[in-house]
């Protein structure tokens, strides 16, 4: 028997990546490409999402929270255009997102949101994030995302056009310099907006060398490992901004 589910579907993808590559040096356009994957995987764990499926130039994800999906979908916009700001190579990155009901079928997911999600990530342009007015209804009115209304779209694959809205989404201030502190580097100056949740154990132990050393009682090395993903930068993040 077909169980059914509800969920957010997320789908992203990397604009303008085939010029990019073709006037980047192999090496160059690699790591740009690794970095960004690396932004968006390091937003779906910050807050909670789950990758289904790379999709060559983006990812997809659900989520079994609105709010989640929403937080996450704009830490991947502030995230690439953060990163875009440090490196000086602009790319770009359209979101398109849905909600409803979904099929679980072979480590995929199937139904009206994965299609429209997918379609309106095709529709967005470099920076949006293009959500079906079903999303809106689920936030509910105490979100604190702002909807602009674009009118109802044609999409393909629908028999219907549906209406269409643009999640709002501010870049991340860019903090001035203090005086004898060197700043963080930009991963991880930026502090996920749903916080480091479930790490108090990992953050105290990195504290108590962080204490260790700055009392002079020598150096410690303290190594982190675990899958990708998990978020290991995270948690060092964290840990350099609270020291």
């Amino acid at each position: 028997m077909t169980h059914t589910q509800t969920a957010t579907v997320l789908f992203t993808d990397m604009v303008g990546s085939t010029e990019l590559a073709s006037r980047l040096e192999p090496a160059t356009g690699d790591r740009v490409r690794q970095t960004h994957f690396g932004v968006l995987r390091r937003a779906l764990a910050a807050t909670g999402g789950s990758e289904v499926k790379g999709t060559g130039d983006g990812v997809m994800a659900v989520f079994s929270s609105m709010a989640s999906a929403l937080t996450c979908a704009v830490a991947m916009q502030q995230g690439v255009d953060e990163e875009n700001r440090r490196s000086g190579v602009p790319v770009g990155l359209r979101v398109g997102m849905s909600v409803g009901e979904v099929t679980p079928e072979d480590a995929d997911f199937y139904g009206d949101p994965v299609i429209e999600a997918a379609r309106l990530c095709a529709l967005a342009e470099g920076g949006q994030i293009l959500v079906t007015e079903a999303v809106r209804v689920v936030a509910g009115r105490r979100a604190a995302h702002l909807f602009i209304d674009l009118g109802e779209r044609e999409l393909k694959g629908l028999p219907t056009p549906i209406p269409v809205l643009e999640l709002g989404w501010e870049p991340l201030a860019v903090e001035a310099a203090v005086p004898g502190v060197v700043p963080l580097p930009a991963r991880l100056a930026h502090r996920p907006a749903v916080g480091v949740i479930g790490r108090d154990q990992q953050l105290g132990l990195l504290a108590d060398a962080a204490k260790r050393v700055m009392a002079g009682t020598g150096r410690e090395v303290v190594l982190i490992g675990g899958e990708p993903g998990e978020g290991k930068t995270t948690l060092v993040a964290e840990a350099a901004r609270t020291m």
